[in-house]
C-alpha cells in the first residue's frame, strides 16, 4: 500500500469519526439520544481529536 493510500484512509477515519461525533451531538440536543450519557459524548470528541491527530502527523511523514 503506497503513502497516499494510507493518507486516504487514515483522513477517512478522521472524517467518519468527527461525522459521527457531530450527528450524536446534534441529535443528542435535540432531544432523540437523551438516553447517552455525556461520557460518550465526551469520548467520540477525544476521539476524534486524536485520529485527526494522528492523520496529519502521518501525512506529514517524509517516507
Amino acid at each position: 500500500m503506497n503513502r497516499t493510500n494510507r493518507n486516504k484512509i487514515y483522513y477517512q477515519t478522521f472524517g467518519i469519526i468527527l461525522g459521527l461525533t457531530f450527528f450524536i451531538w446534534l441529535f443528542r440536543g435535540f432531544g432523540i439520544l437523551t438516553f447517552l450519557p455525556g461520557l460518550v459524548l465526551w469520548m467520540l470528541i477525544l476521539l476524534s481529536i486524536v485520529s485527526g491527530a494522528i492523520a496529519a502527523w502521518q501525512s506529514s511523514r517524509r517516507w
